[in-house]
């Protein structure tokens, strides 16, 4: 009974209108609640310039998305404003395409590369880079890793939507958090970032967006020669008492500077290191040759 109910609610052509309904109703709820959107969401910046997205209700980005606006989720505000101002940009973990999205559509001229393995995301990636008609956007079917061939792979199970074919709720891993969630194993191809680079014969990054579920570090300590090399600002995601170590000990030595991102804007420390979780998740990691493009955001 209740897939019967998820199938109808979340249908493509009725989900539209139980969300307006859902938005009606939302001030007289005692609990609120906010129902994820499925099939087809559109994200318009102040200067009147559209992105669509397609999705289905296991994605929690979507939903955070349609209910508070893309400009409130994570680092997007600050991402938008500094992508105008660069010329390549990598998205490791790219998920359904929301940055790679985004630096299209603010930045015409950019040159991104995206990079997801997990079959549900990569479906949705592919589709929403089609339909926004997106050809300076390449899509990888890759995961990067400290080696090239392949690797095993785990995707989370959906269990309160089993009947999906995709599961677009991003907890796709290489190992790193098999704990908390049912997955299903798989193999997919890997390669070294450097290896990437030489191939697609690559001679600037600009930025690059990191989040692979607890393997950053792998990926970066790998790709030191060319990170030396390029000096991207590299955004990478920074979960309490999880790699924070690891990932200083890489960036220290190529003399990268560590800025945490909260919501008024950049904060400089001079190490990961936290003694309680402060709710920072995000750290941009930046050289001193790419300061200028950061300093306007630096406060405190």
């Amino acid at each position: 009974m209740k897939a019967l109910l998820y199938k109808t609610i979340y249908h493509p052509k009725i989900n539209p209108g139980v969300l307006r309904l859902n938005r009606m109703l939302l001030p007289l709820m005692k609990k609120k609640v906010r129902i994820p959107p499925s099939g087809t969401i559109t994200l318009q910046n102040p200067e009147g310039k559209k992105v669509k997205m397609k999705t289905n209700q296991s994605s929690y980005v979507t939903q955070l998305l349609y209910w508070y606006g893309y400009e409130q989720f994570e680092y997007v505000s600050l991402f938008t404003a500094l992508i105008k101002k660069v010329n390549c940009f990598f998205d490791i973990g790219a998920n359904t395409g929301l940055y790679s999205l985004l630096a299209a559509m603010e930045n015409e001229n950019i040159e991104i590369h995206a990079f997801e393995p997990s079959s549900g995301p990569l479906t949705f990636l592919r589709e929403n880079v089609r339909i926004n008609g997106f050809d300076n956007i390449t899509v990888n079917d890759v995961a990067l890793s400290e080696s090239s061939g392949n690797l095993t792979f785990y995707e989370a199970k959906n269990e309160k939507y089993s009947y999906l074919e995709h599961n677009l709720g991003g907890e796709g891993n290489a190992g790193s958090k098999i704990d908390a969630l049912k997955f299903k194993e798989t193999t997919v191809n890997c390669i070294r970032l450097d290896d990437y680079v030489k191939q697609v014969k690559m001679n600037n990054i600009d930025l690059m967006k990191i989040d692979t579920e607890g393997t950053e570090d792998q990926i970066l300590r790998s790709a030191t020669a060319l990170i030396s090399k390029y000096e991207p600002i590299i955004v990478c995601e920074t979960l309490f008492n999880t790699i924070e170590e690891e990932l200083e000990a890489i960036m220290k030595p190529l003399n990268y500077r560590f800025f945490n991102y909260s919501d008024d804007g950049l904060h400089e420390v001079d190490s990961l290191h936290r003694e309680e979780d402060n709710g920072v998740r995000d750290c941009f990691f930046v050289p001193e040759s790419k300061m200028g493009l950061i300093e306007e955001y630096v406060v405190g």
